[in-house]
């Protein structure tokens, strides 16, 4: 297996396309629902009828995590069981509805998939409680509880080929080698990568991910993130949310963690509402956060008061925090956008480093040989994408597929679901066997991008053309004053 590079033509340094054999998806956690007001008081919600709270949500969920591992640095949480409450989801998947886009959080692939993996493997993560998925690429695992037969998901990974291996002390499986990608393997076949090399399950708990020692950190340890005072501050700054991220900056600043949530909707028609938390480093956090995060701080192709009603700051312990009232018909994830997009950072952190998220890093493409499958490939980071400098269509980006290869399908994707709005970029296609003299093989138009369906456009060549470099240039976006995009696919038929 080659790994080529990825070029940008004359933008380079915005580049957020990034090597990762992961779990796809994005962000959520739960907890009690207590809401907190813009005055710092707090009022006692309910949860829909029908079913029971999850106790402790995401402070309980920390005390079954290890300090010591990658949730240290970066975790995402889902509340499935809330979600099937409110009538988001069924065991058969999500509905129609504004909490379609928040629904994957915390399961990634693993959810993305679940029609494919029910069957063969006996993991449906519609039917689970609680999802996490923790650290950054390559240790990256998935802890999934609730709604699981552990009998009958061991059962299903033997008979794929799993073999008996300890993890974190415990009795687990093996599909192949840590970080192994088997381009004809089980996982392949079912539209995974790596996502279950490793595997423990037992009881109603399943950890997985594709090296050993991030799924025993899944399992946890002596000293739990619970204990970890910042991360506890945090996790107290968010209160009751359904959907949310706390990361720690790659590159040291002005802030030591980030957290962005949805929270927790009791009614299918309530007004959606994001939480934003700062844990500072140094003490201008505060004023800055304050001053700059209101609604005429510019965020893509406008402006924050154009997609909220309200922004109210408080301080909840060492922690700042802002909570946006959502106008309807937008994305119920802005603030996870804000992050990935590394808008966030501008607006808290005077002393940012100029890539404080590290999500902006030219990325390897994955060449694959085998067939089925896509002759390429470029991998990324969950929910993180290349992006073009704003303001300035038309863009390009060209993909080094490493050798000469007969394609005649393109698929595009975006983030999934989770945390994107519909949208439609206007892009041609052109081709190369050199990287120099290119011929277009599909003339400029409209291509609209649905996260309904997964956030893919598929472009069918006339023919099959003989092409190592393939080139987009994209001329403009609905969506965002910029090109974008998180993956593209090559095909041979």
């Amino acid at each position: 297996m080659s790994l080529p590079g990825v070029k940008s033509g004359e933008m380079v340094g915005r580049e957020a396309l990034r090597r990762a054999y992961l779990l796809a998806g994005v962000v959520a956690l739960a907890g009690t629902l207590i809401t907190g007001c813009a005055d710092g008081q707090s009022r006692q919600g309910t949860s829909p009828a029908g079913e029971q709270p999850l106790k402790g949500g995401l402070r309980d969920l920390m005390t079954r995590l290890s300090a010591a591992g990658p949730a240290a640095e970066y975790l995402e949480y889902g509340d499935m069981a809330h979600w099937r409450a409110l009538g988001a989801v069924t065991d058969q998947g999500p509905g129609k509805g504004p909490w379609q886009s928040a629904v994957l959080s915390g399961f990634g692939d693993i959810a993305m998939r679940a029609e494919a993996l029910a069957g063969p493997t006996g993991i449906n993560a519609y039917l689970a409680d609680r999802g996490v998925i923790i650290g950054t690429p390559p240790n990256t695992a998935l802890r999934v509880e609730g709604g699981i037969d552990a009998g009958a998901v061991h059962d299903k990974l033997v008979a794929l080929g799993a073999k008996p291996r300890t993890i974190g002390g415990q009795e687990g499986l093996s599909m192949a080698a840590d970080h192994a990608v088997s381009m004809d393997g089980p996982l392949t076949r079912l539209g995974l990568l790596n996502q279950l090399n490793q595997v423990v399950v037992t009881g109603e708990v399943l950890a997985a991910g594709s090296a050993a020692s991030p799924v025993a950190a899944a399992l946890g340890g002596d000293a739990p993130l619970s204990g970890s005072a910042d991360h506890a501050a945090v996790a107290e700054c968010l209160g009751d949310v359904a959907a949310a991220t706390i990361l720690a900056p790659a590159q040291p600043g002005g802030v030591k963690l980030y957290g962005v949530g949805l929270r927790k909707p009791a009614a299918a028609t309530d007004q959606p509402v994001n939480v934003v938390c700062v844990l500072p480093r140094i003490a201008e956090v505060g004023k800055t956060f304050t001053e700059r995060f209101t609604g005429d701080a510019k965020v893509g192709a406008g402006t924050l008061s154009a997609l909220t009603d309200a922004i109210d700051h408080d301080q909840v312990g060492t922690a700042y925090r802002a909570t946006m009232k959502l106008k309807p018909g937008g994305s119920v994830m802005l603030a996870h956008q804000l992050m990935i997009r590394n808008e966030l950072a501008a607006l808290a952190d005077p002393a940012a480093p100029g890539n404080p998220l590290d999500l902006l890093k030219p990325t390897p493409v994955l060449t694959r040989l085998t067939r089925p499958g896509p002759l390429a490939q470029p991998m990324i980071r969950r929910g993180s994408y290349w992006e073009s400098p704003s303001w300035s269509f038309p863009q390009r980006l060209t993909v080094d597929l490493g050798s000469t290869l007969g394609v005649k399908r393109l698929v595009l994707r975006l983030p999934p679901a989770m945390s994107w709005a519909a949208r439609t970029q206007t892009l041609s296609v052109r081709t190369s066997t050199d990287g120099t003299t290119y011929r277009t093989a599909v003339e400029s138009g409209d291509h609209p991008f649905d996260p309904a369906p997964g956030n893919k456009v598929t472009i069918t060549l006339p023919d099959t053309i003989a092409a190592r470099y393939l080139r987009l240039d994209v001329t403009g976006n609905t969506g965002w004053a910029a090109a974008q995009l998180s993956e593209l696919e090559a095909y041979s038929s």
